[in-house]
């Protein structure tokens, strides 16, 4: 079998297979190595003297960022319901309750 082949698996319909997740982790850990790489490459002083460098570099760098982020919150919630938890609906911002044109209370008055 090639290298370009991948091996047969026995996928039930319930998800991604073992391999397929393996492969992803390879390729969010070599986003991880590249987004490293240009952290270190955008503190040289020959990057930093190319504009069109910074520049370029900056935004594969905060592309990575994104993804790596959905990929950390995905993980997260894998590792969650693994655990057996569920997560709920996110927590409602804490602020002060809005009066009816949608402003806060004005200061030492009760909002009500």
């Amino acid at each position: 079998m090639s290298s370009s082949q991948s091996a047969p698996s026995s996928q039930s319909g319930n998800g991604p297979t073992v391999p397929a997740v393996l492969a992803e982790h390879e390729v969010v850990d070599q986003m991880r190595t590249r987004r490293s790489e240009i952290d270190s490459a955008l503190s040289t002083p020959s990057v930093i003297a190319d504009p069109s460098a910074v520049r370029r570099l900056s935004r594969e760098r905060a592309r990575l960022s994104r993804v790596l982020s959905h990929a950390d919150a995905v993980s997260a919630l894998a590792d969650d319901t693994a655990a057996g938890g569920e997560r709920g609906p996110p927590a409602p911002p804490l602020s002060a309750p809005a009066t009816p044109g949608g402003r806060p209370p004005a200061p030492g008055r009760g909002g009500g």
